[in-house]
């Protein structure tokens, strides 16, 4: 969210930018998000899929890790499969770290309004890496752990960004309409509800 929402006055000519320029720039954000995204969601739904149809009584889940995974997969789909599969892993660790790494930055920059040298950013997002890498935690639980950390987030970026998107004195031409601002409200209490019974199944569940 914070990424995306830095992304499109970075493609402007200029902070005075006119409307038409603004308003192409912003068509230009949406359809890299919605394309970014729909990939993501076809890629997850078909790692999904495959884990499903390979694993499904064929594999004790106690077992099965990272580690392991690429090596029940040549049985069942060949060789090329656990190629592919370590390949995924390659490029989504890649694509993390550089979001993570540039969205930290945006923020940083937001709150101090001052530049941060990229280096400096490497090396913090490379601290937990290490710190993970010496006490030799179990990588599922590190990343069950990391995308419970992410969700439950989710509703402390999602409520401002519905209440500014909604001001006029501050959008101007750009303000979400009544029905988008209802999707919104719709949206966020459900991920906030739903990040009630996570915290729930996590400490009482």
């Amino acid at each position: 969210v914070f990424l995306h929402s830095s992304l499109a006055p970075q493609r402007l000519s200029s902070p005075e930018a006119p409307l038409q320029e603004r308003r192409k720039v912003l068509r230009l954000a949406k359809i890299d998000t919605l394309a970014a995204l729909n990939v993501a969601f076809f890629v997850n739904a078909a790692m999904l899929i495959v884990a499903g149809t390979v694993f499904f009584h064929r594999v004790n889940p106690a077992e099965l890790n990272l580690q392991t995974a690429y090596v029940t997969l040549v049985p069942a789909l060949g060789a090329f499969a656990a190629v592919a599969f370590g390949v995924g892993l390659l490029a989504s660790g890649l694509s993390s770290s550089t979001t993570g790494t540039l969205a930290g930055q945006v923020v940083l920059q937001g709150f101090l309004n001052k530049h941060v040298e990229m280096w400096v950013w490497r090396i913090i997002t490379i601290i937990p890496a290490l710190i993970v890498i010496a006490l030799n935690i179990p990588t599922v639980e590190v990343l069950v752990i990391s995308q419970a950390i992410l969700s439950l987030q989710l509703p402390f970026t999602m409520v401002p960004v519905v209440l500014l998107t909604r001001h006029r004195d501050l959008m101007g031409d750009f303000v979400n309409g009544h029905l988008t601002n209802i999707m919104n409200v719709c949206i966020t209490l459900v991920v906030t509800v739903l990040n009630m019974l996570l915290l729930y199944t996590l400490f009482w569940g």
